[in-house]
């Protein structure tokens, strides 16, 4: 096997080409067949093809065999979507998951069992996104529709800015939100996860802008923005995007993010677009990248990539300087 040629790009390569060769052959088979045809409703090519009745009969037979096929195939595919996109004629509750008439379905199987061999009602069990006719309570939220991710996660439309679990969610945003395999269909139990706040939503002290987001991480959130047309002000520092994360009472534990103007710290000058941080009180992180290079003015001296810096504020005393992958929690 050739160098950097893995067993998964052989498999791709057999599948690519089996592909190519089944779609040769049924382009083959309905071209020929209908030649066939053509030549069999002509007179002076029917009868030359009579000469040769046993080949004609044979390759008839083969071309419309794969065509039968095909079509079969085609056929079937069709049904088997049409009956996996479906909307109800009449309501309909699958365990405390309730569906209103007029909901657009699409489902993942339409057997009448599930992967545990229990009964479903029309394969409702395996939903798989969910358009509502008007807007629906799930998990104390209004929403549009519902989409199902695997076994444990999912998101929902919100109909209006909306508090959910506490937090500023945006209107017409998705709400993503967790489950068990057994809560799957239990709104009532789902948690949580995170969402789009309103713009200007007040959140550590701090007004974040359009489309900044909370997510859930085991018992604490981060918020954070990233889109760059606006900045978050944090501690008088500019950032074109922006962290915090907060523990489980939802208070500031650090933050980290972009700066949006070149800044001064101590003898250090360092390029907008450099990243900063804040662990400790009173201490500020800055890492230098192959692109954002920080400078000492006093002695020349330029943070090598991947390194970083950890000062104190505001009169830039230095702490340490250390590659990034020597630094740990503890450092700072």
């Amino acid at each position: 096997m050739h160098p950097g040629f893995s067993c998964m790009d052989a498999a791709l390569a057999f599948i690519s080409l089996m592909y190519v060769m089944v779609w040769t052959v049924c382009t083959a088979a309905f071209i020929g067949l209908t030649v066939l045809v053509i030549m069999l409703c002509v007179p002076t090519w029917r009868r030359a093809l009579l000469r040769h009745p046993r080949k004609v009969s044979v390759l008839g037979l083969l071309c419309l065999s794969v065509v039968g096929v095909t079509i079969n195939q085609i056929t079937s595919s069709i049904a088997d979507t049409l009956a996996r996109n479906l909307r109800l004629k009449h309501e309909v509750q699958v365990e405390g998951l309730k569906l209103p008439a007029g909901t657009w379905l699409h489902l993942m199987t339409i057997d009448p069992l599930d992967a545990n061999g229990q009964p479903q009602i029309h394969g409702l069990a395996s939903l798989d996104t969910a358009r509502f006719p008007a807007p629906q309570t799930l998990m104390g939220a209004r929403v549009s529709s519902l989409q199902m991710y695997h076994l444990t996660s999912g998101e929902m439309r919100l109909v209006g800015d909306q508090i959910i679990d506490g937090w500023p969610c945006a209107r017409d945003t998705l709400l993503t939100v967790n489950f068990s395999e057994e809560t799957r269909l239990r709104p009532d139990l789902w948690q949580f996860d995170g969402c789009t706040l309103v713009a200007g939503a007040k959140v550590a002290g701090l007004a974040w802008p359009t489309k900044s987001g909370v997510q859930k991480q085991g018992n604490e959130y981060s918020v954070s923005y990233w889109q760059a047309s606006e900045s978050v002000s944090i501690q008088g520092i500019e950032l074109m995007t922006a962290t915090v994360e907060l523990d489980q009472q939802r208070n500031p534990l650090h933050w980290s993010g972009q700066l949006r103007n070149p800044m001064a710290l101590g003898d250090w000058r360092y390029p907008r677009g450099t990243r900063a941080a804040q662990g400790k009180p009173q201490t500020l992180r800055m890492t230098s990248s192959q692109t954002y290079t920080a400078k000492n003015v006093r002695t020349g001296e330029t943070l090598k990539p991947n390194y970083s810096i950890l000062q104190r504020v505001p009169n830039g005393q230095v702490l340490w300087i250390k590659p990034n992958a020597e630094i740990d929690d503890l450092d700072w």
